[in-house]
């Protein structure tokens, strides 16, 4: 017979506690997604720039404030608008993080090449896209709220406005709830 072994000199297993199996692990900024080769530039371009926000602040110009001109490898053409931060963008354009993206997303590109976009262009960043999809919502909302008599009661009634759209103007509207629904 054997004698009864103390618990402390065995050694210590752990089972990982429930919240701790389900966290989810954090991505790395840094990879690289695997990017089809079907890709065409601007779904690449799209992609790297969410790629470049996930870095954090020091590349929030370049995924903001750039615009996609063309990938002629081995340069990736950029422009951005009049009273961007040139100085930023100069002393970046040879990071480490960027260039990666440079090379991961547009293959065969090494280098970033930076122009001034045109008085002439109509081409946008992301941020005056986002800002002119905003007006657009608002432009929509206002004109909805004018032609609904439900609506325009209320408003009238509570002496209200509805002045701006929600950040996350896209998603989708609920449906009505039918009156079976409703009790």
């Amino acid at each position: 017979m054997r004698p009864a072994e103390d618990p402390a000199d065995q050694p210590s297993v752990e089972a990982a506690s429930p919240a701790e199996e389900d966290e989810p692990v954090e991505a790395d900024p840094d990879a690289i997604p695997d990017i089809p080769e079907d890709w065409s530039d601007e779904q690449r371009f799209g992609a790297f720039r969410a790629w470049l926000e996930a870095g954090g602040p020091r590349y929030e110009v370049w995924a903001k404030d750039c615009i996609f001109v063309s990938a002629s490898p081995p340069v990736l053409r950029l422009e951005f608008p009049e009273g961007f931060r040139a100085n930023h963008v100069s002393a970046t354009n040879r990071d480490p993080r960027l260039l990666a993206g440079v090379q991961g997303f547009f293959p065969g590109c090494a280098s970033v090449s930076v122009l001034r976009r045109a008085e002439d262009s109509e081409r946008l960043t992301h941020r005056e896209t986002l800002a002119h999809e905003a007006a657009e919502a608002q432009r929509v909302l206002e004109e909805r709220i004018a032609q609904d008599t439900d609506i325009t009661t209320l408003v009238a009634y509570f002496d209200a406005a509805i002045r701006s759209v929600h950040r996350d103007h896209r998603a989708p509207t609920p449906p009505v709830l039918s009156p079976e629904e409703i009790d």
